[in-house]
């Protein structure tokens, strides 16, 4: 039989006793099994849950504002398309006195890039009658003055 050898953790100090991080070290003698949690590196479960929980709140915040802005913006460039449309219908009256209705092709050269389309894909009504204002199918009429917050 062998004869069982004590090993101790750590170096021996000049003044005597064991210094290092041993499983006797002195901060654990009173509570066993604290030393492994001393060390412990991470997160737990809870923790995590709690971080992506804030995180996802926060996301559906940011998500519905950037949503509502995105909402205003198109509806403003409706706006203004349909404006461009009411000028280029004034244009072509001015240049064709007595006229009710407006050729198609004739329209077409009032504008640099074609006639707006709505962005939401409404349509446009009245776009070649003069005497009546465009509306969009999806935003309404023109508003005199469209106020900053629908």
């Amino acid at each position: 039989m062998r004869p069982t050898v004590k090993r101790r953790s750590g170096f021996k100090n000049p003044q005597g006793g064991i210094s290092g991080r041993g499983r006797n070290a002195k901060c654990c003698k009173r509570w066993p099994g604290r030393a492994a949690r001393l060390y412990r590196i991470g997160f737990s479960l809870i923790e995590m849950l709690v971080v992506v929980t804030i995180i996802a709140a926060i996301a559906a915040l940011i998500t519905t504002a950037v949503m509502s802005a995105l909402n205003q913006q198109n509806a403003r460039v409706c706006q203004n398309n349909m404006l461009t449309i009411e000028a280029a219908k004034d244009e072509y009256a001015r240049d064709h006195p007595g006229a009710t209705s407006i050729d198609e092709s004739a329209f077409a050269q009032y504008f640099k890039f074609g006639i707006p389309k709505c962005p939401d894909g409404g349509k446009y009504q009245n776009v070649y009658i003069l005497t009546q204002q465009v509306i969009c199918t999806y935003h309404g009429a023109l508003q005199a003055f469209p106020s900053p917050t629908p």
